[in-house]
């Protein structure tokens, strides 16, 4: 009883913890995610010209359809024509695009007065698969908005969809959207944190004070770089043709960005790793950047599912960028060209710490 009693009183923090933390998180993520995909960019290109009716004045039926979408949660973005629309969504911009086509009221109209007729325009909507998570909310809203339209004008619901997909991305499987995100966000903080443990120990157990402070933290730096560079290229050489991933792009693309993504998270690991003296307080920080960067980088959760204030907190994590470079590049076949915004901030971040760990380390052994 005595050793129960003396367990209580050395561990109640801990003990507290475990009974009060599972409810804050539930808490915190039912106030941050709990409100679903808000405001999901859909672009929009209206050929509809509406029809003019005795009576009725002038009637559009696409214009019905757009004031009856749920604002809340689809953002209308208007694009000029489909082509730019397609472009746009293979860039990201938009995560889905509806086409009204010409003489689409005139149409309806005409099939409400003759059942026979056979209608030749059609509605196309095409729809980015590797946003798995937002594409059924997407198409839930549209085809809610459509249908209650029809109904409610109508009686029925003549409107024919078709469902376009982009032929780059067609054939895109869960696969293809989820690994690369489980290598962004895991072998950051698997590498990040044992990059941290491992020179705590050294610094400790290694007299680093006799060599060069910079050959030691180049030493490190690079050398950790490329040993989970070449972790990284082996999951994918594994699940590539394991898991049936489609790779558009040259391999060189998602290669580079393998590479610039490990310095950063070595280096990310490293530089606090200068600043503490024991392996906890080493460790905390790129802990808590790799587990903030699950459910803040946009990589696995949507940044929809955000409250609108909390989404710029997204490009603060090297994980989003890395992610999306991953995906983009194997899956929508666009070049260091179309994704330069993302490599460049890329390169700062690894840029800025690696500096860091580097100038830390040497008034670290310097001072020693």
């Amino acid at each position: 009883m005595e050793f129960v009693k003396l367990f209580f009183e050395r561990n109640k923090k801990v003990i507290i913890g475990l009974l009060i933390m599972p409810f804050l998180l539930v808490l915190f993520m039912g106030l941050i995610f709990g409100g679903g995909v808000r405001e999901v960019p859909v672009g929009v290109v209206n050929k509809d010209r509406g029809l003019s009716i005795p009576l009725m004045g002038e009637v559009s039926v696409s214009v019905q359809i757009l004031k009856n979408i749920d604002s809340k949660m689809i953002k209308i973005v208007e694009v000029g024509d489909e082509s730019e629309g397609l472009e746009l969504l293979k860039r990201g911009k938009i995560n889905a695009l509806v086409v009204f086509p010409e003489g689409l009221t005139e149409e309806i109209f005409l099939k409400v007065e003759d059942p026979a007729y056979q209608m030749e325009s059609k509605i196309k909507i095409s729809f980015d698969k590797s946003r798995m998570i937002s594409s059924s909310v997407i198409m839930s809203s549209l085809m809610k908005a459509f249908f209650g339209i029809a109904k409610q004008n109508f009686g029925s619901s003549p409107l024919p969809i078709d469902l376009g997909e982009i032929l780059s991305f067609s054939d895109v499987s869960f696969g293809d959207f989820f690994i690369p995100g489980i290598v962004s966000l895991f072998m950051f903080l698997m590498v990040s944190v044992l990059s941290a443990f491992v020179f705590v120990q050294d610094k400790f157990a290694l007299n680093l004070q006799r060599y060069n402070p910079t050959a030691v933290g180049l030493f490190y730096i690079l050398f950790l770089s490329f040993i989970s560079f070449l972790s990284i290229v082996l999951v994918f050489s594994v699940a590539i043709p394991l898991f049936d991933m489609q790779l558009e792009a040259s391999i060189w693309i998602p290669a580079l960005a393998f590479f610039i993504f490990s310095i950063a998270s070595v280096s990310i690991g490293i530089f606090p790793a200068t600043l503490s003296s024991d392996i906890f307080g080493a460790i905390r920080f790129p802990a808590l950047v790799g587990i903030l960067g699950i459910f803040f980088g946009d990589v696995l959760l949507p940044m929809e599912a955000m409250p609108s204030w909390m989404r710029p907190i997204v490009y603060i994590f090297p994980q989003h960028y890395s992610a999306k470079i991953y995906r983009w590049s194997m899956i929508k076949d666009l070049g260091i060209s179309d994704l330069w915004v993302e490599f460049t901030i890329l390169i700062v971040i690894a840029f800025v710490f690696f500096v860091f760990s580097l100038v830390s380390m040497k008034k670290l052994l310097q001072n020693k």
